[in-house]
């Protein structure tokens, strides 16, 4: 194992201004691992995520004007997008599904851990193992999850909460395992973009665009794709998700992510896309430019970005450039009201992912 030292703080560099068929029943399963050394535990044998389909149909994206503070400038103006027919997992990918990831890829000797030294928040080093893609592998060189052993230190310099650490870990002897059982329906955290593109290569499945999140977190009662939150009745309420309050900035140090389905589903069957944990996805961030352009599309994803890695100059992104962030959806257990809207707009370096960093996947 080697020791690197990579610039990338834990921490986001930007804060965010901060009709549907219903479940199919139908579940989408991993193939099993293919080499037979393969034995590293009894947990993660097989990925199997229980889909929902959405009908093909036109929303209104984004939104124009909105009374919740910390919105995004980047969510407006608001703008048609029609979007062909697709499954969505119905939960959040959890630390179970993402261990049978890692087992079989690293079987395939996909992987690499590799221990990188970070400079926390409060100046203090800490060196943690992360997996990465091996030269081997479509991920080369790029770092997937983090397996970090505490939940760390805020932005603020606050000690956060013990069930904040990543529940993943590995040893040269027993390769990848769950540190608690417990843990094993919560969704998977300290995920990179990158780590959430490889899951979903990896089984054929993919990240969903932006239009196709929002389309989904905005299912309502009446059938159709309107509501502000994605919540079983629309409304940010504290018993239908999990997030921080109202007042943009503010951490909770005592917050953490809750397994999946803890929380009743938004009108399609999809559980906790407001709070728990950011969401990846497909796009890089445009900004309003991005959605302007996109009035009136079909299946519409930003492909239009740089890795900040290979970027000439700043890596931080201006607008009317090329950009050098990926989107994120959703909120968390530490963000506010804003952000655990429907149309709320997050978005960060594809190589960073902390304890409230997760994804989902679609299929065709």
């Amino acid at each position: 194992m080697r020791t690197m030292t990579r610039s990338w703080s834990r921490w986001s560099a930007c804060v965010v201004l901060a009709g549907c068929a219903g479940s199919s029943g139908k579940t989408a399963t991993s193939p099993p691992a293919t080499d037979p050394a393969d034995d590293s535990g009894e947990t993660g044998a097989e990925v199997s995520l229980e889909l929902v389909d959405l009908e093909a149909g036109e929303f209104f994206m984004g939104v124009s004007s909105t009374t919740v503070p910390g919105a995004d400038p980047g969510s407006a103006p608001t703008h048609v997008v029609s979007l062909s027919a697709f499954s969505i997992s119905a939960t959040e990918v959890t630390n179970t599904d993402y261990l049978a990831f890692l087992q079989q890829a690293d079987a395939q000797g996909l992987l690499e851990v590799v221990a990188v030294t970070e400079r926390w928040p409060d100046g203090s080093e800490v060196t943690h193992d992360w997996v990465y893609g091996s030269a081997s592998s479509d991920w080369a060189d790029q770092p997937l999850v983090q397996l970090s052993d505490a939940g760390g230190v805020s932005s603020e310099g606050g000690v956060e909460h013990a069930d904040n650490r990543s529940w993943l870990t590995y040893t040269a002897s027993n390769g990848f395992s769950l540190v608690d059982t417990d843990k094993a329906n919560w969704p998977v955290t300290w995920v990179k973009w990158y780590g959430a593109a490889a899951f979903a290569d990896f089984y054929d499945w993919a990240l969903p665009t932006e239009a196709q999140w929002e389309y989904a977190a905005g299912c309502d009662a009446d059938g159709g794709h309107s509501a502000e939150y994605a919540t079983a009745s629309g409304l940010a309420v504290a018993t239908e998700a999990n997030w921080n309050g109202d007042v943009p900035n503010v951490a909770n140090h005592d917050g953490h992510v809750v397994a999946v389905k803890t929380y009743p589903p938004n009108p399609c069957g999809l559980y906790e896309m407001s709070g728990n944990a950011w969401e990846w996805v497909a796009d890089w961030y445009g900004g309003a430019p991005y959605y302007e352009a996109t009035d009136g599309s079909l299946d519409p994803i930003n492909t239009a970005g740089i890795d900040p890695e290979t970027a000439s100059g700043s890596a931080e992104w201006v607008e009317g450039e090329e950009s050098t962030y990926r989107v994120r959806r959703g909120g968390s257990w530490n963000y506010h009201t804003a952000t655990i809207t429907a149309w709320g707009r997050g978005y960060d370096f594809p190589q960073r992912g902390n304890n409230h960093f997760g994804f989902r996947v679609t299929a065709p």
